[in-house]
């Protein structure tokens, strides 16, 4: 046995508390151990110096499962019971899941977030680490410490589902101070987020129905992982009932629909979680458009799982009324498509038995009155082992095997015919009776088109190296029209090689209205840091570890005055002789 393994057995945590996350247990092995320094405990657990250290997508866990002999539980059951990714896999695909789960097991997550959709959604995609006050005291009195409680980490979550008070959110981990380190919570580090005005009652209440449905969405989310077009069909009624839709077209009445969506949320929208959520009417009508739009189950977007879980609680009073809707609309889809079927095959099944017994196709297709084309069609898909009992074709053996063979390899069926010197109607007749084929026709078809556009898209990028994405497009619009629409996973992949500056489009930004909202909330968030510590200067990380977004504009307050002199007169005191410049300020604080 190894001195790591004994290391464990001895020092760390044999099981897990209720409802814990693996960032908890592991930091509480740190406690335990009294390793001075986290990269200590980060080797000894995931073998890396800091790889397993995040919070909310640790990697690594393979290594981990290993070092503990799976006594904790399997990598598997601890990435989908004791991380963060459950909460975003069921409004995603099974194998966008079965690769973030890969990824969390394996060496490093790479670009999970970005394949999450976390970089484009417009929500901040660091997880903030939140606690309740109340929870950590009963923490301390039954398990002797307090520690982090999965629910309390997911998204939108911003009431303990428990003792519905306002969760504490810590100052570590949120702005990279305190990135690399394993911390428990405890009342020094935790406050409040900081907010205009607090929540009211009515705000508590649709916060604790959004908590509710988050937590109950993640823990079952093995089984339930929701179909994008359902789930637009399943808004659409709702939508329908409520009388937010207009006509046969069920078109959306935007100004209501807008009006009502702002009303349920803007309760919720001092907080600053929930900020990107909702920022005028006229998002509110666009947000409701994309959910509700079948054109969502085709492009296949990545929305955020709060987008659907707000709309979720404003259309629905709960869950289990949400879960009947999408039932039903999927029950509906069933039975039409069951009656389609039926009403455009009434003999298929009768057919079918009639081959099986041996009749050939000519004959069973006669007595039933079906074109015996028709009959052999029935037989090639009907994914049944059925012997087709064809009767000798004029097309000799070697030249039917010769277009077979064209045709798996992707060739149009036009060029097919003209070089086998047969007829459109030939190849179309091979295609239906051929068991198979036209499948292998389909799949080759589309591998070799993807492959086609693929490669004049790469070309496209060596030719015009620094070239944005807008740039790509008119060089090569027909291949990015269809990648678009038929490869988009592999086109937003792509978009990495593309310079740095030309990734995003710049979209017009009022600086005016920034600073002044920012400034406010410098002054709020001085006042506080102030308050809870008067007889000590304050510094530019305090600041800017209360307000997250501030960070990333420290270069731009040239477009920021009035930012700049809430700065400059909260740190005065320290730079009470030197003018405001950015760097100047880094290097003190």
């Amino acid at each position: 046995m190894s001195v790591e393994v004994d290391f464990f057995q001895e020092l760390t945590p044999h099981q897990w508390l209720p409802d814990e996350t693996l960032f908890s247990l592991c930091s509480r092995h740190h406690l335990l151990s009294g390793n001075y320094k986290s990269r200590t405990t980060c080797l000894q657990l995931f073998g890396h110096s800091h790889q397993g250290l995040a919070h909310d997508f640790p990697s690594r866990i393979a290594h981990f499962c290993k070092v503990t002999k799976d006594q904790l539980g399997t990598s598997n059951e601890i990435v989908l019971s004791r991380t963060l990714l459950p909460f975003y896999l069921p409004f995603a695909d099974r194998e966008l899941g079965r690769t973030a789960t890969r990824s969390m097991t394996g060496d490093s997550i790479g670009g999970l977030k970005f394949r999450l959709g976390l970089l484009t959604s417009g929500f901040r995609a660091n997880h903030p680490l939140k606690a309740c006050r109340t929870c950590m005291s009963v923490d301390r009195e039954q398990a002797f410490i307090a520690y982090w409680h999965l629910p309390h980490q997911l998204p939108g979550v911003l009431i303990c589902p428990i003792h519905h008070e306002l969760l504490q959110y810590s100052n570590q981990k949120a702005t990279g101070v305190g990135r690399f380190m394993w911390t428990l919570p405890s009342d020094q580090d935790m406050a409040c987020p900081t907010m205009e005005r607090p929540l009211s009652s009515s705000a508590k209440s649709i916060a604790l129905s959004l908590a509710q449905l988050a937590i109950h969405i993640t823990r079952n989310h093995n089984q339930e992982r929701f179909d994008q077009s359902r789930l637009a069909k399943t808004y659409r009624s709702r939508l329908t009932t409520l009388g937010f839709t207009r006509g046969k077209s069920q078109s959306l009445r935007a100004d209501i629909v807008s009006k009502s969506y702002v009303d349920f949320l803007s309760p919720l929208i001092c907080h600053p979680e929930l900020q990107t959520l909702l920022s005028d009417q006229s998002h509110a009508a666009t947000d409701v458009r994309r959910l509700t739009s079948g054109l969502a189950a085709i492009h296949r977007p990545i929305h955020h799982p709060l987008r659907h879980i707000a709309l979720i609680a404003w259309l629905f009073e709960s869950y289990s009324n949400f879960k009947a809707t999408y039932d039903s609309v999927v029950h509906e889809s069933n039975t039409a498509h069951s009656t389609r079927t039926t009403r455009a095959h009434p003999l298929k099944a009768q057919f079918l038995d009639l081959i099986g017994q041996g009749t050939a196709i000519s004959t069973a297709s006669r007595s039933l009155g079906v074109d015996p084309s028709t009959g052999m069609a029935w037989a090639s898909t009907s994914g049944k082992d059925v012997q087709l009992l064809k009767r000798p074709s004029k097309i000799k053996s070697d030249l039917h095997d010769s277009i077979t063979a064209s045709l798996r390899a992707g060739e149009t069926k036009a060029a097919v015919a003209e070089q086998a010197l047969v007829s459109a109607s030939t190849i179309n007749r091979i295609l239906k009776t051929v068991p198979g084929l036209q499948s292998d026709w389909k799949l080759a078809t589309y591998l070799k088109v993807q492959n086609e556009k693929r490669l004049a898209w790469r070309m496209a990028l060596e030719r015009n190296p620094h070239s944005g994405i807008k740039g790509i497009r008119i060089v090569e619009p027909s291949a990015y029209a269809w990648l678009y629409r038929n490869d988009a996973d592999w086109l937003r992949a792509q978009k990495d090689e593309l310079p740095p500056q030309s990734r995003h489009s710049k979209s017009p930004v009022n600086w005016d209205v920034r600073d002044h909202d920012l400034c406010q909330l410098v002054r709020t968030t001085c006042m506080h840091i102030a308050q809870e510590a008067p007889y000590k200067r304050i510094k530019l990380w305090q600041i800017y570890q209360r307000i997250p977004g501030l960070k990333t504009k420290l270069e731009r307050m040239d477009k920021l005055p009035l930012t700049q002199a809430a700065i400059r007169s909260a740190l005065q005191a320290t730079l009470s002789k030197e003018s405001f410049d950015t760097k100047n300020v880094q290097m003190s604080s």
